[in-house]
């Protein structure tokens, strides 16, 4: 149960970390904000994004299914895998 929990934070961690990594820091806004009249967008990640950026960073199928409030089927469908018959 503690790896559970010791994961779905590491998880939670990397989420946060990959959505503040998409925004600038607010000084640098305010930079480019000084400088141009160009407003500065935050860009949000769709699910599908979000479960490739989790995938690629090293967590399970389940457990991006678990963070993304999703089934694994649709997990599944956003990376493109399938299961091969045999």
């Amino acid at each position: 149960m503690n790896t559970i929990s010791s994961s779905l934070a590491s998880l939670q961690s990397a989420l946060a970390e990959s959505s503040t990594t998409n925004a600038r820091s607010p000084a640098a806004r305010q930079s480019r904000q000084s400088t141009s009249n160009i407003p500065v967008d935050i860009v949000q990640m769709n699910p599908a994004q979000q479960a490739q950026r989790l995938y690629y960073t090293g967590y399970t199928v389940p457990q991006i299914a678990f963070s993304l409030e999703m089934s694994i089927q649709a997990v599944n469908n956003y990376l493109r895998i399938s299961k091969t018959s045999q």
